[in-house]
């Protein structure tokens, strides 16, 4: 199919790029390591994936893997991206900084941390980010429902985003205290979604559903 509208909002382009070196333990999808899985990333696959875009219907673009971003995909993903970039007219917005092993490092030399997708299945990011103590900025939807609470752990987006946004970034850029208050809250509340807590619920749910 040429367009997917599973991952993300809206009808969509998906480019699954396979790959990874992670390795990561209880990873659902280790066929996804493998380099030479799937087609080949050609100059034609490349130009298709364009032209698709151009529609007006086309809410984005979703890169998915593996690991899209490891050096050896980058060769191959880094100039179309560009390329995309271009078309869409995004450069002065788009910063392909490729891929980082220092986060904890910009987390920590951030004040606020926004993240205004309008769906996330968890939402990994933010809960990175209210463990290096910073408070969010999100819509509370899906899964981050389940952690981010208007006044408590930040400010929880409505209505216009853009608007809402901007609002929001300034009352939080001019109140030091209420920052530094958000953010040993969440610090606190990251602590329930470490993998070691997730693992015992999900085993406890198990044990109950087996009447163990």
């Amino acid at each position: 199919k040429n367009y997917d509208i599973a991952n993300g909002i809206g009808v969509r382009v998906s480019l699954f790029v396979s790959g990874c070196t992670n390795h990561c333990e209880h990873c659902f999808q280790p066929e996804t390591w493998d380099f030479t899985h799937g087609e080949p990333f050609t100059e034609k696959t490349q130009e298709e994936l364009l032209q698709m875009m151009k529609p007006d219907y086309i809410h984005g673009f979703t890169l998915l893997g593996g690991e899209p971003f490891e050096p050896e995909n980058q060769r191959g993903i880094l100039p179309f991206l560009q390329k995309l970039t271009r078309q869409l007219h995004l450069e002065e917005r788009v910063h392909l900084l490729g891929y980082r092993t220092d986060i904890p490092d910009m987390l920590g030399a951030a004040d606020i941390f926004c993240m205004p997708s309008r769906r996330e299945g968890c939402g990994m990011a933010a809960l990175e980010a209210m463990a290096a103590g910073l408070p969010l900025i999100t819509v509370r939807s899906h899964g981050t429902k389940t952690y981010a609470e208007k006044g408590e752990s930040g400010f929880c987006l409505k209505g216009d985003l853009v608007t809402s946004c901007a609002d929001a970034i300034e009352q939080l850029a001019d109140n030091k205290l209420l920052r530094r208050q958000m953010g040993a809250r969440n610090r606190a509340a990251a602590t329930a979604f470490s993998d070691a807590d997730r693992m015992m619920l999900l085993r406890g749910y198990y044990q109950k559903a087996l009447g163990d």
